[in-house]
């Protein structure tokens, strides 16, 4: 293809649209990913490439790498017009949508992925608390990561970046409307709303420009806000240190009357003797946990 000159004219704000005459049809552009086989879409390559910009910020490049793929399945579209702090970004505009925290390791940060479905194949530590020497050093506590259960919820994407408006969104619903394309409905959404009425979130995001990946985002939020966390906290033998945050295990505890539960490692903390603390934490999924899956 032939470039053309063009003069600007001082003072003219211009909107550049890469390959895509409306929102929702925006495909290329920006920068490549780091294997430069594309253009940097996939929110785990951003993830990593905000916090590379970050000198004072160390990165486990180990482990980044294995959890890049997994988050690279929400895609994200955006440009950055001013100078920004890069972790107030982050907490602002990025993370609050994927399904990730971030730990630390001896080489530095890096993203735990929460899997939505924590199969029972996933298990990779069965404890029995009884057996295995698990001793309870407080109370099972409960909470709704927002303060109370939601299940009805609502992002607002797709900006036009010539006149500022946002121009699309995306329901996940107990129920779907069969005449709207942009709401969709859930096992999960029906389930809490049955059992504690109509609870609404809606957010806005100018970060996302597709259905697909907005769909992902509200999957997850039905998962994780529509049902109570469950927390314990343990200190076992130094023997079970090989276990790691965002492993998946196992939990049986006769004290508790809980049996088979499978729960995620949320938290880990050393003592300086011969046990380790573990925070056990997992959330009431009634389609999951009354079936058997492998």
């Amino acid at each position: 293809s032939t470039v053309a000159p063009m003069v600007l004219e001082s003072g003219a704000e211009y909107v550049i649209n890469w390959k895509g005459s409306s929102p929702s049809a925006f495909e290329g552009g920006g920068l490549p990913n780091k294997e430069h086989s594309t253009h940097m879409h996939g929110a785990g390559d951003v993830l990593r490439h905000m916090l590379e910009a970050a000198n004072d910020i160390p990165i486990d490049a180990g482990r980044f790498e294995a959890a890049i793929p997994l988050l690279n399945e929400i895609r994200v579209d955006f440009t950055i017009e001013e100078p920004v702090r890069i972790w107030d970004w982050l907490k602002s505009n990025l993370l609050p949508l994927l399904p990730v925290s971030l730990a630390m390791s001896g080489d530095g940060i890096y993203p735990i992925v929460w899997d939505r479905e924590i199969p029972a194949g996933d298990v990779c530590a069965e404890i029995d608390a009884e057996r295995d020497q698990w001793e309870r050093t407080g109370p099972v506590a409960m909470e709704f990561l927002d303060g109370q259960p939601v299940n009805r919820f609502k992002i607002s994407h797709s900006k036009n970046l010539a006149n500022g408006t946002i121009q699309e969104y995306s329901i996940l619903d107990a129920s779907r409307n069969a005449s709207d394309p942009s709401t969709d409905e859930n096992i999960y959404a029906k389930i809490s709303k049955s059992r504690y009425g109509i609870r609404e979130k809606e957010e806005e995001s100018v970060i996302l420009y597709r259905a697909a990946s907005a769909f992902q985002i509200l999957s997850f939020w039905s998962r994780i806000y529509g049902f109570p966390i469950y927390s314990i906290e343990y200190v076992a033998p130094l023997d079970w240190g090989w276990l790691r945050a965002g492993a998946v295990v196992q939990l049986t505890d006769p004290d508790l009357h809980i049996e088979n539960q499978i729960a995620i490692v949320q938290a880990i903390e050393w003592s300086a003797g011969d046990l380790v603390g573990f925070r056990l934490s997992w959330l009431e999924d009634l389609p999951r946990d009354t079936r058997k899956t492998s």
